[in-house]
């Protein structure tokens, strides 16, 4: 008798701990939360949700989804009037308002981690239903989830979005261009672009630098040699280094700055320096003063000066402590004194 007892005490809470999905449904608010209601009681189990279409008279199925509490935690589908698939996935509830998703679109796909309401999550799902769009591709989702991103990956068939923290690197092919492009973003700036061709190499590298400063970089596209090279003060809208190595030229021109650490004498200081050089051919090194008068300096034709050679130059130039190289190995020793 006993077991018998036992036996129908476990069957009824079973069946009351078991799946409430049979409707009729209903919504209401708990703690601020848009809930689910199946009777009197918060759904749960698999549930899918009918709307009545008021123009038809007709009652359709707007999604299908796994429900905890009322609340969709689990699988979800969502369908067009004519009960085509729009997107399905799953939105993993880890707090009030964060989901893991993982989701499929018609041309793409988002997976990590999202900030949505539970009532974010009702309307996504009948929006198709709701607005009579019946092809997947008519749904701008990526917007949609991108707004909501906190951490995670959103691809499409022509650009993939990763987002960390707050920084957003967006990869785009350009199909009219045949490029690849990827910008970033941190706190909703960008701060660098690049560009590719469609073998993957670089040929252009734009970068916003925490002092306010700008750096652009172009590279040649057959041989991925960096070309160009300009620093640029965001704020005063002016270049502080420019370096151009193309074909047989070299040249650089960058002005002094406070921030260079220059060593201040007596006589003239120079205010900006140039150096220009061919290949095979002897160069010059020019030193411009304040008063616009000149001094020039012969570079060998066997020397043929980099980027980091010709701030080397610069910096052994003005005396600063930046300069790297001491004593007998100062690229100054290797060039004739004023011409």
């Amino acid at each position: 008798m006993k077991k018998i007892v036992f036996f129908i005490l476990c069957t009824v809470f079973i069946v009351a701990c078991g799946d409430n999905n049979k409707g009729p449904f209903f919504n209401t608010y708990v703690d601020g939360e848009k809930v689910l209601l199946s009777g009197d009681k918060p759904a749960n189990g698999e549930v899918e949700f009918p709307i009545i279409l008021e123009k038809d008279n007709m009652k359709v199925t707007a999604w299908k989804a796994q429900l905890k509490n009322g609340i969709v935690d689990g699988e979800a589908v969502a369908y067009s009037r004519k009960n085509k698939i729009m997107f399905r996935g799953t939105f993993m509830r880890e707090g009030s308002d964060l989901y893991d998703v993982n989701i499929i679109l018609a041309n793409g796909s988002v997976k990590g981690t999202i900030k949505i309401s539970s009532e974010e999550i009702f309307e996504l799902l009948e929006m198709s239903t709701t607005q009579d769009i019946e092809e997947p591709e008519k749904i701008n989702l990526r917007k949609w989830f991108m707004n909501r991103l906190v951490d995670g990956v959103i691809e499409t068939p022509d650009s993939i979005i990763k987002k960390k923290d707050d920084e957003i690197e967006e990869v785009l092919n350009d199909k009219e261009k045949d490029i690849k492009v990827i910008n970033s973003y941190r706190n909703g700036e960008q701060i660098g672009y690049k560009e590719y061709t469609k073998k993957d190499t670089l040929i252009l590298a734009i970068k916003i630098l925490d002092d306010n400063k700008k750096e652009r970089i172009s590279y040649n596209e057959q041989t991925g040699k960096m070309e160009e090279y300009v620093l640029s003060n965001l704020r005063e809208g002016k270049n502080i280094k420019e370096y151009s190595n193309i074909g047989d030229e070299m040249s650089y021109y960058r002005p002094v700055l406070d921030d260079d650490d220059p060593v201040i004498n007596s006589g003239k200081n120079p205010s900006s320096v140039e150096i220009q050089k061919y290949q095979k051919n002897e160069g010059y090194i020019t030193l411009i003063f304040e008063d616009y008068s000149r001094e020039t300096w012969t570079i060998p034709s066997n020397i043929n000066l980099t980027l980091e050679e010709c701030d080397e130059l610069f910096y052994e130039i003005i005396a600063s402590n930046k300069a790297q190289k001491k004593g007998n190995q100062r690229l100054l020793n290797k060039m004739i004194v004023e011409r």
